[in-house]
C-alpha cells in the first residue's frame, strides 16, 4: 500500500475522533457563556435617604455576595443622568414608596434584574410595616423600539454580521487578487453591506431607531474591522493565518459579545473580552447611538479603528506572497 493510501485511511479512521471533538469543543464554547451566566458587577446606582442606601447596599451584598457594584446617588436626576450615559446599568431610587429606573435597550436581561430587585424590595419594606404592597414604580429611561420591544431582532442580528463579515474576508481572499484591488473591494463591500443591514435592522425590522446613515456607516465599520484583518492575515501567512483570525472571530467574539448577556454576566474577564472584538464594540456602538445620546462612544470606536488600521499596516508587508501580489495589481 502507498504511503499516501496508507495516510488516507488513517484520517479515515481518526475522522470520527476529530469530529466528535470539534462538536464537543463548540458545543462548550457557544453554551458555557449561558452555563455560567450570572450577575457579577453590574452597575446599580441608589438613591435616597443614608440609612436606607446603607441598609440596600448591606443587603445586596449579603443576599448576591459580587453581584451588584452599587453606587450612591444624591438625587434621582443624578442617577437617571448616569443611565443615560451608560455609567451605570439602573438605579433604585427609595422614598415613600420604591421606584426603579431602567434602560431596557442597554440589555432586557439587566433591566429584569433590576425591576425584579425593586419588587423584592418593596415587598420586603413594606410587609415589615403591615402595608399592602403597591405596584412598583418603573421608569424606562431607554427603551427599545416598539417593533422590537424585547431586542430580539438586535440579538438575532448578530450571527448575519459574523457569517457576512467573515464571507467578505473569505471571498476577498480567495477570489480577488491584486492589494488595491483587494482594498477597494473590501472597502466598497463593507459600505454596500452595511447600508444594506442598517436598513433591515432599521426601517425593514425596525429594531434601530437611530440616523440611518450613522447605523449604515456603523455597520460599515463592523464589516470592516472583519474584512480586513482577515483579509491581512491571509496575505501575510495564507489559510492558516486566515483560519486562526476567523476562528477567534467565531469562537471567541461571537459567544462572548454581550449582546444576548451584558458583559457582567461572563465569568472573569471573559465579557471585557468579547467588547475588544469587532461584533462587541460595534453592537455597543449601534446601542449607544441608537438609545443613548449622552453615552461615550470612545471605546468601541477605538477597538473597530485598532482593528482596521493594524489590518491596514499589515497589508502591505513585504512578504514573499505580499510581493508576489502586489506584482499582480
Amino acid at each position: 500500500m502507498s504511503t499516501s493510501a496508507q495516510s488516507h485511511h488513517r484520517f479515515a479512521f481518526a475522522m470520527p475522533v476529530i469530529h466528535a471533538t470539534l462538536v464537543t469543543l463548540l458545543l462548550f464554547l457557544f453554551t458555557w457563556p449561558a452555563a455560567t451566566a450570572e450577575p457579577r458587577d453590574v452597575p446599580l446606582g441608589v438613591v435616597g435617604p443614608a440609612p436606607a442606601t446603607d441598609q440596600i447596599s448591606s443587603m445586596l451584598g449579603e443576599r448576591q455576595p459580587g453581584a451588584f457594584d452599587v453606587t450612591i446617588f444624591a438625587s434621582p436626576d443624578e442617577a437617571t443622568e448616569a443611565i443615560q450615559s451608560r455609567e451605570i446599568s439602573g438605579a433604585i431610587v427609595v422614598g415613600q414608596a420604591i421606584e426603579v429606573q431602567i434602560a431596557s435597550a442597554a440589555n432586557p436581561a439587566v433591566a429584569q434584574l433590576i425591576t425584579s430587585l425593586g419588587d423584592t424590595l418593596m415587598a420586603g419594606s413594606l410587609a415589615q410595616q403591615g402595608v399592602q404592597v403597591p405596584t412598583l414604580t418603573v421608569s424606562e429611561l431607554a427603551a427599545l423600539p416598539d417593533d422590537d420591544a424585547r431586542g430580539m431582532v438586535l440579538g438575532s442580528a448578530s450571527l448575519p454580521v459574523v457569517i457576512g463579515g467573515i464571507a467578505l474576508g473569505a471571498l476577498v481572499s480567495l477570489r480577488v487578487r491584486g492589494a488595491w484591488t483587494q482594498l477597494s473591494v473590501v472597502g466598497t463591500s463593507a459600505l454596500l453591506s452595511g447600508s444594506a443591514l442598517a436598513w433591515g435592522m432599521g426601517p425593514g425590522l425596525g429594531a434601530l431607531s437611530g440616523d440611518y446613515w450613522t447605523n449604515a456607516i456603523t455597520l460599515a465599520a463592523i464589516l470592516g474591522a472583519f474584512g480586513f484583518p482577515l483579509v491581512a492575515a491571509h496575505r501575510l501567512v495564507g489559510l492558516g493565518g486566515f483560519g486562526l483570525v476567523a476562528a477567534t472571530f467565531f469562537l471567541v467574539g461571537n459567544p462572548l459579545s454581550g449582546i444576548s448577556l451584558p458583559p457582567e454576566f461572563y465569568p472573569s474577564v471573559w465579557g471585557e473580552m468579547g467588547q475588544l472584538m469587532p461584533l462587541g464594540a460595534g453592537f455597543d456602538l449601534l446601542k449607544s447611538l441608537n438609545f443613548f445620546e449622552s453615552a461615550s462612544t470612545q471605546a468601541p470606536l477605538w477597538v473597530l479603528g485598532t482593528w482596521i488600521l493594524v489590518a491596514l499596516a499589515l497589508w502591505f508587508i513585504p512578504t514573499r506572497k505580499g510581493r508576489e501580489t502586489l506584482t499582480a495589481v
